[in-house]
């Protein structure tokens, strides 16, 4: 008597494939066996790119896949933005980097809607500002209620998984500072605020090479620029608090004694906590310009780091290379810091206490 052959484990899957092929009956919708791919659409992708600081049309190179896209603007209305957009996207190859330029008007109902498409976004958010006051679990300024910083960090909770790259314009936006250029000061307080923020880079809007300060910035940048890999992989913690310190010199003005803004950014084995000069950059009053800030008196805080479980801080020095000095108090680690100008930025070392 004949044994009975024994089918092989992959004849049933062979078979179900099979009929899973055949064409649907009539009257009936065959179901596609993957679903058809989103068109002009980005998933969060990681980038490799540092902390980028570049002019304004490094932006708008080819390589940068760059679109121009503001539906209040002249350059077409909402829907052939969005078809031109949704082209530029499907069109480029998968590893190519897609940006889109947000242009002034609308700037958060124009992320709301397309910032989804791209890998990066170029905006200025200096433009705009912003009544919206922090929220309690907020670790972008926390605390900090300030028209600037709000729609930064607006800007940043629409788009929180894209490359934001910030449009400082050096002479100066006539919307907010009028006929005259914005100072040293002034622009290094956009710079910080805008890496506080959480954003990935600079774009230069107008040439710098006639700055009068342009040996001051070149520095700041230089000085910025040696941490760019860390700065481009931050995420921001809550384990920092700023307060002023007692040598902190009165002022006559209703400006003084505020508290000092700070934002607290953690990379792998580094700590960046931005400081930024709280008599700077204040609201306009309404239909005026920002007159000249005067220069402000030297700021004085003390910054208290309570480092995760396992870790120490092991040094700590400003932006400019000055070393502060560290003291322990049980489990914090706390650094007076003195800085003058729009700002200041902090890097803390830290390594694992096991």
């Amino acid at each position: 008597m004949p044994l009975p052959i024994r089918s092989p484990n992959w004849l049933p899957l062979l078979l179900a494939a099979a009929l899973l092929s055949r064409p649907a009956a009539s009257g009936q919708e065959a179901t596609p066996a993957t679903p058809p791919p989103v068109v002009g659409y980005r998933a969060p992708r990681p980038f490799n790119l540092p902390f980028l600081i570049r002019p304004e049309k490094w932006y708008y190179t080819p390589e940068q896949g760059m679109l121009m896209l503001c539906p209040a603007h002249a350059h077409g209305p909402k829907a052939e933005a969005t078809d031109e957009l949704i082209h530029l996207v499907s069109q480029n190859r998968s590893c190519a980097t897609t940006t889109i330029w947000v242009c002034r008007a609308s700037q958060l109902a124009t992320l709301r809607e397309y910032a989804h498409r791209v890998d990066r976004v170029c905006i200025n958010p200096f433009l705009n500002n912003s009544e919206t006051a922090p929220q309690p679990g907020d670790l972008s300024w926390p605390g900090t209620d300030h028209p600037i910083l709000n729609h930064l960090r607006a800007i940043h909770k629409v788009a929180p998984d894209r490359q934001l790259i910030a449009c400082i314009n050096i002479d100066g936006e006539k919307s907010r500072f009028g006929k005259r250029h914005s100072t040293f000061e002034e622009t290094q307080w956009q710079i910080l605020a805008t890496i506080g923020s959480s954003f990935q880079g600079i774009a230069w809007r107008r040439k710098t090479d006639t700055l009068p300060y342009r040996e001051r910035l070149d520095l700041l940048t230089a000085n910025l620029l040696r941490h760019a890999t860390d700065l481009a992989q931050t995420k921001p913690v809550d384990w920092v608090t700023v307060t002023t310190a007692r040598d902190q010199p009165l002022a006559t003005d209703q400006l003084a004694n505020q508290p000092i803004p700070h934002s607290a950014l953690c990379a792998k084995n580094r700590l960046f906590v931005v400081l930024l000069n709280p008599q700077y950059m204040q609201p306009k009053p309404s239909g005026t310009a920002v007159g000249l800030p005067l220069p402000p008196p030297v700021q004085s805080c003390v910054v208290a780091v309570r480092p995760p479980p396992g870790t120490a801080i092991v040094s700590a020095k400003r932006i400019d290379g000055i070393p502060l000095s560290i003291a322990s108090d049980g489990d914090r680690t706390l650094v007076p810091c003195r800085f003058a100008g729009g700002g200041t930025l902090i890097v803390f070392d830290f390594k694992s206490s096991t």
